[in-house]
């Protein structure tokens, strides 16, 4: 153990996790520091205690990785909690010494372990002898036949020479050992013998412990106080033995023994890693204790410092684990925790996020990797899976563009990434193989192509593009961020200056209004377009481009039949947004020539005076700006102050559309994550059930539907109670009317293949 130097340390961590060298160093010294403690003095040993760590970094980039594999190196208990389990001594819920138990427990296993491989060889003698007993049963008397030869006078020894003699018991030993060498060489293997084998006893119920004692098995303690009892099985040979080697070797093992070693495992030698810590930190802006909070980092402290906690294989003292504390700390800082706590964990590292480089050597260099693990299982169903280097480099450069632009989940994005890509090969893989002359496959391009039957079709990039065409739906709701045309120059200047400092005020008031919105939901159009209106004192529509009445304001003394018509339909004419679409630039003072706009009659009012203005976003014509005044006809500012606001409707419409978008996304992976927890014969079920309704709402009786799909109703009750929980259905008992079903989102018909 002592040839394990910290570089050598490094080296080996090297092998699975890519980067992060500081936090690797860390631990390489920690675990040297422990190896050096066992060398100094006893008196000396007692008081170097362990430098705890705190791990800082996102999600993803290896910090549970670290401390794993360093506790595999050393073969040391380990065990992994989170934070956000626990709370305060005293409430309902687990408490933090439970951790402990739990290093414990891994510890007594890993002793079992060695210990039953110590054993083994004499554990299979004597499981082989009580094998030959079964298969060549003693000739002696049993039972009642005992008492009756004692009654005679005669022993057992006696009866059996007087059945058989010498020779009889010679006979008996060969065929013993031809028994013998048959059951070595496996020939009796599928024999079906009866054994008797052992059998704990049962209480018949759970016993409970008292608080703070949930780590000692009352119900194994007072199990001891009754005899164990023998069952005869019948059963294969190969299971008998195997069933009788772990009997015997459970008798081998000295059990105070195995706890006072797996106890100075635990304490010597023990790894706790807690993740999740910051969740625990107090952020500003809490009242009053919090008991999974506050509480659970007061319980930690002396747990890190050094205590003594109650197992059911003895006290251990936690002064010498190893606590390693992890978290991303993305709402609150490593300063948020209780200074008490902060101090316990001297070392502080930060972990790096991953870069393009670091994704694209995780899908590579270390042991075990992504790419060698999908080689291996589809080399199950003899497929050959070759990855191209630039390929590879393509999955890391989107997985690093989509931890940038959205959530940062690290290297398990490659994980997301190489499901999709590879979903179509894994998919029919088993189906090519089966197919005669099928042939292999192979993947290559500029990210994955494909062959089969030795044609090479030309390079393929549409499962690299349905990823990219994904993501950016995802970000930009399916459109190109282009900059928007540029502004024409032939507008008129402004040269008044009172007129520009009456202009400014104006757009500092649409400013103000949009900072002041407390949400970013949908868009109220209504107040903007009030808004406009008060500013320029004309009536205001903001439409879309096919025509929809998005908001409007209209000035107080304006009152028009026709207009109060259309926007009960909440639709302008078609033939008017004809007209209206042609506009590509601003129109000023537009006047109808006194006309009706939407009818061939005379306008009601006259003077009438339109301002169109065009909302454009995304290199998409959006819909328009209309504002229509009476008597006064519109200047310079008006028109400045109207694109201004066209444009941050525009910014409006294309974040409400690109909400949408993600909404709908959102339902849709619910839906399809809600489909994929369904077994075949529920979606079945549910297939036949949305077709009886005949619709999106109805009765059905899910009695008939389970016996034409030919599945009990227990099936159907299940699925229904998936879909219900996920809010994809409403659905509620009539009882012996039927189940009332509603479907609320209608992507999960169109995943049914059902047609609305």
């Amino acid at each position: 153990m002592m040839d394990l130097t910290p570089r050598k340390i490094v080296q080996y961590l090297d092998r699975y996790i890519v980067g992060q060298d500081k936090a690797k160093r860390a631990v390489a010294v920690a675990l040297r520091n422990r190896m050096r403690r066992r060398r100094l003095p006893e008196e000396l040993a007692r008081e170097v205690y362990p430098k705890n760590i705190l791990m800082v970094g996102p999600t993803g980039v290896g910090k549970t990785e670290i401390a794993r594999r360093l506790a595999k190196l050393v073969g040391a208990p380990f065990v992994k909690v989170e934070a956000t389990k626990f709370t305060e001594v005293g409430y309902v819920g687990r408490d933090v010494e439970s951790m402990i138990r739990d290093l414990v427990e891994v510890a007594h296993q890993m002793v079992k372990a060695r210990r039953l491989e110590d054993v083994k060889p004499e554990a299979d003698r004597l499981a082989e002898e009580r094998l030959l007993d079964a298969l060549l049963p003693s000739p002696r008397p049993r039972g009642p036949e005992r008492g009756f030869l004692r009654l005679l006078g005669l022993s057992e020894e006696q009866s059996s020479e007087e059945d058989g003699g010498q020779e009889a018991e010679e006979r008996r030993s060969a065929t013993r050992e031809k028994l013998r060498e048959l059951l070595r060489s496996g020939k009796l293997d599928d024999r079906v013998v009866e054994v008797e084998i052992s059998e704990s006893p049962s209480l018949g119920m759970a016993v409970m412990g008292p608080m703070g004692m949930e780590g000692l098995d009352l119900g194994e303690m007072l199990g001891g106080l009754f005899p164990k009892r023998t069952k005869r099985k019948s059963m294969t040979v190969a299971k008998a033995r195997e069933a009788l080697a772990i009997e015997e070797a459970e008798k081998l093992l000295d059990r105070e023994a195995l706890s006072r070693e797996a106890v100075s495992l635990a304490q010597e030698e023990g790894i706790v890693f807690i993740d999740e810590i910051d969740k625990i930190a107090s952020v500003g802006g809490s009242h009053g204790p919090d008991v999974s909070r506050e509480g659970v980092q007061r319980d930690l402290l002396p747990l890190i410092e050094g205590s003594v906690v109650n197992t059911k294989h003895g006290a251990v003292s936690t002064e010498h684990v190893l606590f390693i504390a992890a978290g991303a700390f993305h709402k609150a800082k490593p300063s948020d925790l209780a200074p008490e706590l902060q101090g316990r964990l001297p070392i502080r590292v930060e972990l790096e996020p991953l870069g393009e480089e670091e994704l694209y050597r995780i899908l590579k260099e270390p042991a075990g990797s992504l790419t060698d693990q999908y080689r291996a299982l589809l080399e199950v169903d003899q497929v050959s899976l070759v990855f191209d280097d630039s390929g590879l480099r393509e999955v890391a450069r989107l997985a690093f563009e989509m931890n940038r632009q959205m959530e940062d989940i690290g290297a398990r994005r490659l994980h997301t990434l190489m499901e999709l890509l590879l979903e179509e090969v894994s998919f029919d893989a088993p189906r090519r193989r089966e197919r005669p002359g099928a042939g292999g496959w192979g993947l290559c391009e500029t990210a994955f192509g494909r062959s089969f039957g030795g044609e090479r079709s030309e390079k393929v990039s549409s499962l690299g593009s349905k990823i990219k065409d994904k993501f950016q739906g995802e970000r930009s709701g399916g459109m190109s961020m282009n900059t928007p045309s540029d502004l024409v120059e032939s507008r008129p200047k402004i040269l008044d200056p009172s007129a520009m400092q009456d202009l400014l005020e104006k757009t500092r008031l649409v400013a103000r209004a949009l900072q002041n919105r407390k949400d970013r939901g949908a868009p109220d159009y209504a107040k903007l377009s009030r808004l406009l209106c008060d500013l320029s004192a004309a009536n205001v529509y903001i439409v879309s481009r096919d025509g929809r009445i998005l908001g409007y304001a209209w000035i107080s003394s304006y009152d028009c039949p026709i207009m109060v018509d259309i926007l009960s339909s909440n639709t302008l004419p078609s033939s008017y947004m004809d007209r209206l679409n042609q506009y590509h630039e601003s129109v000023l003072n537009h006047t109808d020539n006194g006309m009706c706009a939407y009818t061939d009659q005379p306008c009601t009012y006259s003077n009438k005076h339109v301002l169109y203005v065009p909302i454009n976003g995304g290199g998409d014509r959006l819909g328009t700006l209309i504002l229509a005044r009476f008597g006064c006809p519109f200047d310079t500012r008006d028109l400045v102050l109207a694109e201004y606001l066209a444009t941050v409707v525009g910014l409006e419409i294309l974040h409400d559309r690109s909400r949408s978008i993600e909404e709908r996304g959102r339902e849709r992976l619910v839906v399809q994550m809600a489909m994929r927890a369904l077994s075949y014969s529920e979606v079945e079920s549910v297939r036949h059930i949305i077709q009886d309704l005949g619709g999106s709402e109805g009765v059905v009786v899910a009695s008939k539907v389970a016996d034409r799909v030919g599945v009990t109703r227990s099936v159907i009750v299940n699925a229904l109670r998936k879909l219900s929980s996920a809010g994809i259905i409403e659905s509620r008992s009539l009882g012996m009317k039927g189940t009332y079903i509603k479907v609320i989102s209608s992507l999960f018909l169109e995943e049914l293949g059902i047609e609305e």
